[in-house]
């Protein structure tokens, strides 16, 4: 392992985990950013997990509409057996 001058590793995983000292944070990062609005939308959900899924299916379908995308539906698990098997 390359250690820096300061101990740490220099290795490219260390420079792109959350290794670095805070202090020199220059403001809110994308990260923040996303905690921030997750912890708000768990709040207006009460924590309560089926109302939040409830709230991302009206956001998802308002943005289908929106764009006029067409709902997907997820295959069932005959399906997902087929195409496992014309893959391997």
């Amino acid at each position: 392992m390359n250690l820096g001058k300061d101990g740490r590793s220099t290795s490219f995983f260390s420079r792109a985990t959350m290794t670095e000292d805070p202090s020199n944070k220059k403001g809110p990062t994308p990260v923040d950013d996303v905690r921030r609005v997750r912890e708000r939308l768990t709040r207006e959900a009460g924590g309560d997990i089926a109302k939040l899924a409830e709230q991302a299916n009206r956001v998802a379908e308002q943005l289908r509409k929106k764009l006029g995308l067409k709902k997907v539906e997820p295959p069932g698990p005959a399906d997902r057996r087929d195409s496992a098997a014309r893959t391997n």
